[in-house]
């Protein structure tokens, strides 16, 4: 699957160890890594679902059209559906098995 970031910075602290460390600690940058690679991983957004303690979702209310993967308890990595020529799917009745690229949107605790 296809990835793109909200930002500059946020690719950098998710692809790079010192720059992840730095923003939310070893263990979150660790476990960020290996989601991001589990999901270059896949082929479509409805495999994340298969990945073992991902607990991949589609989020509702003000957070409609995201979807969030744990990284421990309360951290998540938030992504959004990408469509192919690189804009936003928009709205919450997303066909998991037409995408196949996502925005890393937020990496947080939004507990």
């Amino acid at each position: 699957m296809r990835v793109v970031y909200r930002t500059r910075t946020l690719e950098k602290a998710c692809n790079l160890q010192k720059d992840g460390d730095r923003l939310w600690g070893r263990q979150i940058a660790g476990r960020v890594r290996l989601r991001i690679e589990q999901i270059r991983g896949v082929d479509v957004l409805a495999e994340l679902r298969l990945i073992p303690g991902a607990r991949f979702h589609q989020l509702t209310g003000d957070r409609l059209g995201q979807c969030a993967m744990d990284l421990t308890k309360n951290w998540r990595i938030i992504v959004e559906p990408w469509d192919e020529l690189g804009s936003e799917i928009i709205g919450g009745d997303v066909n998991e098995e037409d995408v196949r690229a996502v925005r890393i949107r937020d990496v947080e605790d939004y507990h």
